[in-house]
């Protein structure tokens, strides 16, 4: 059997010291790198449910403005309709208001209801009492 000598003694020691410290940095940069990846999904994870409380509190406006424009173009409709004329600012208000509903994703009955409005005799304003002439 051959005599093992100091200097193999010592490379076989630092060898093995070595590979455990390389292997040991590497389940560090391992572990740190899933730590960094799972930190990045959960990031991800947080950045869509953002987008989509977003989405859905966009949309929950966007059904509240139509609502409200719908109600308020019906009910300007019916008070015209009622008194058989409208006046210049009330076709104005009421074609704004009909553009931002059909924007906003609107249809249906109140295009039959903004035509019948448009039909109606436009008269000037009356000059308020007790003012000057």
């Amino acid at each position: 059997m051959e005599e093992i000598t100091y200097a193999q003694l010592i490379m076989t020691i630092f060898s093995a010291a070595v590979t455990g410290f390389i292997a040991r940095l590497w389940r560090k940069i391992d572990k740190r790198d899933r730590e960094r990846e799972e930190q990045r999904r959960q990031e991800e994870a947080r950045r869509q449910q953002e987008l989509a409380e977003e989405l859905t509190f966009k949309n929950a406006m966007r059904e509240g403005m139509r609502a409200v424009l719908r109600d308020r173009i019906i009910q300007m409709a019916s008070f015209c309709m009622k008194q058989g004329h409208t006046q210049v600012y009330m076709v104005e208000n009421m074609t704004h208001m009909f553009n931002s509903y059909t924007d906003l994703g609107g249809n249906g009955g109140v295009r039959h209801i903004f035509d019948q409005f448009m039909e109606l005799p436009v008269v000037q304003e009356e000059a308020k009492k007790g003012g000057a002439a």
